[in-house]
This record gives structure tokens, sequence and C-alpha cells, in this order.
């Protein structure tokens, strides 16, 4: 079966992904831990703006498959794809405020952060955007 560059082929990529967690599980990293350049940091503002490259570039590289999705498990699918890219050479985490340890994050966690990402740069079709949601408040 042939596919597109852009198309995700979970069986073919032979993916070995970083297991995300079950919700309610914690998952700290060692307390020197400093995030590489490929992990996604799930936080908001700035922070997570310029650390998260990598995560922009695969939801760019996609963005035109996942507006044309017709379902949402397709959509679902394309997350799961993008994913399992980013598993592959790096992780999905957040930071604890208090202390400053890095944890891995559930695997909700982190489809929610992909999905947030799909929506933010579809702006004008979605109503759960965070643009979409900041024009709400200024009326």
């Amino acid at each position: 079966m042939s596919q597109s560059p852009n198309t995700f082929s979970l069986e073919a990529d032979n993916i070995m992904p970083t297991p995300l967690l079950s919700e309610g599980e914690t998952g700290n990293l060692p307390e020197v831990y400093e995030p590489s350049p490929n992990d996604v940091r799930c936080t908001r503002g700035s922070k997570a703006w310029i650390h998260n490259a990598h995560l922009r570039s695969l939801i760019t590289d996609h963005l035109e498959e996942y507006a044309e999705a017709k379902n949402k498990h397709e959509k679902s699918r394309i997350v799961s794809g993008i994913i399992s890219r980013i598993q592959k050479v790096g992780r999905f985490i957040r930071d604890k405020k208090d202390d400053g340890v890095w944890f891995v994050v559930s695997e909700s966690v982190a489809r929610e952060k992909v999905g947030q990402g799909f929506r933010d740069c579809l702006s004008e079709k979605y109503k759960s955007s965070t643009e979409a949601k900041r024009i709400r408040r200024k009326e």
C-alpha cells in the first residue's frame, strides 16, 4: 500500500514509543533532567511555545490532513501518529511548579496537547481554539 510522506502508518514505521502513563500515574524524571528540544512541554504560555517547535512542525505538516478528516476516528489516528513520532525522539513532560521536577504526563494530557495545537491552527473552524476563546472574552 503506497502512502504519501505525510500519512501515518504505525505498522510500517515499527514504532517503539516511550510509554505514556495511565491517568493518575506519576512518572518523575531524574531531578537533574534537562528537557531536550524534542520533548513537548505541556505547560502554558511562551515557555511552551518556544520549546515545542518539533510538535508545531508535525502539526503544520499534518494540518491539511486533519482539517479534511471526515470523522473523529480519522482525527484520532492523526493525533496518535504525532504522539508516536514525538515518542521516538522525546517525551510529553510537565514540570511541578513547587519543586521544578519534570514528569511524563498521561496519554490523555498528551492527546489534549496535540489536539489543542490543531484546533489553534484551525481557529476559524473551532470554537474551542485559544483564539476563539480570546475573542469571546473580549465581547
